[in-house]
């Protein structure tokens, strides 16, 4: 199992230094990132843009929350855009989306028909991105690990 290091994150009330690699892209990564104090007293990260209304889609990403099964490919990945996206792909009664391996489940308070064995046979064997984001695809990751790896896995289940 591989994991992905996060840069950690410091408080500021200024500009911040831009240490980190530069990718082709323009991108930097690898720099810390700051949360910059409102006039609230909350944090919320510099990179962010605050001005998104609750019903709109981050910049350049109108009409495609919905489509994205994964919230590690957003280009910001903050409150706003993550909710967002977890917000469109609720209204298309996608309940399920991974952040990495993570699985983050928004609870409809409804029973789709998505747990029979149908959907059971359908993710046996898959990737995690080869179908939409379901417990059944974490659920026979672990059972293959766990047999490939010969170690145990652990599921946190938290709501």
């Amino acid at each position: 199992m591989s994991y992905t290091r996060v840069a950690p994150v410091t408080r500021t009330t200024g500009p911040s230094s831009k240490k980190g690699k530069t990718l082709s892209s323009g991108r930097l990564i690898g720099a810390p990132r700051t949360l910059d104090s409102t006039s609230s007293g909350n944090a919320t990260p510099a990179s962010c843009s605050n001005n998104l209304s609750p019903n709109s889609s981050p910049p350049g990403m109108e009409g495609l929350t919905r489509q994205i099964t994964d919230l590690c490919i957003l280009e910001e990945l903050c409150e706003e855009t993550m909710l967002s996206c977890l917000k469109a792909r609720f209204s298309a009664k996608s309940i399920y989306t991974y952040a990495g391996t993570i699985l983050i489940a928004v609870n409809p308070y409804y029973f789709y028909q998505i747990y029979n064995p149908k959907y059971t046979a359908l993710y046996q064997g898959r990737l995690l991105d080869e179908l939409p984001p379901h417990i059944f695809a974490i659920a026979d990751r672990s059972y293959h690990s766990m047999l490939g790896d010969r170690q145990n896995q652990t599921v946190i289940i938290s709501g």
